[in-house]
């Protein structure tokens, strides 16, 4: 008997689809494809497909669900814990970068820099940590979301031209 893993990808690799249909394991299959194995494995692990593809379903309804915003009626908000650390350490040790963790991406091939550009801003927008800045108000720091930013992402194409001695 397979692992309900190795039968999902026999089946996949057979063009052989599985779901759920008024709580019963149902399967679409080309002509032929079908063993009698795999339909032996498909009877023997029913429950647990079926379990499997209810999960799959509420995670997959997770992820659609939306992200509910919390209102944002005010233009200043206190630090958490960790934020005001870091603030005063930052206070101690101006220009100090220890916690900036700079990072570049090295991507070959074809790149769509729009599609990129779309992505991260649609990160932005859903994170709001991305948006927010720190400030110094009446001696006492304060976060400050913005609204919309718009992070203009760079591209630098490299071409190096090798000199063979």
């Amino acid at each position: 008997m397979a692992s309900q893993y190795d039968l999902i990808r026999k089946l996949k690799k057979n063009n052989i689809s599985i779901y759920i249909e008024e709580n019963k394991l149902k399967y679409k299959a080309p002509s032929g494809k079908l063993s009698p194995e795999l339909l032996e494995d498909l009877k023997s692990n029913r429950e647990d497909l079926i379990f499997f593809l209810k999960d799959l379903d509420k995670k997959k309804q997770m992820f659609n669900d939306p992200i509910i915003q919390i209102p944002r009626d005010k233009e200043e908000w206190p630090l958490s814990f960790s934020q005001q650390s870091l603030w005063f350490y930052d206070q101690l040790t101006p220009q100090n970068s220890v916690y900036n963790v700079p990072n570049a991406l090295k991507m070959k091939g074809v790149i769509n820099t729009s599609l990129l550009q779309q992505t991260v801003d649609i990160l932005m927008q859903r994170h709001e940590i991305l948006r927010t800045t720190f400030k110094n108000v009446d001696g006492e720091a304060k976060q400050i979301i913005q609204e919309n930013i718009k992070n203009n992402i760079s591209v630098i194409l490299l071409k190096v031209k090798l000199n063979r001695v």
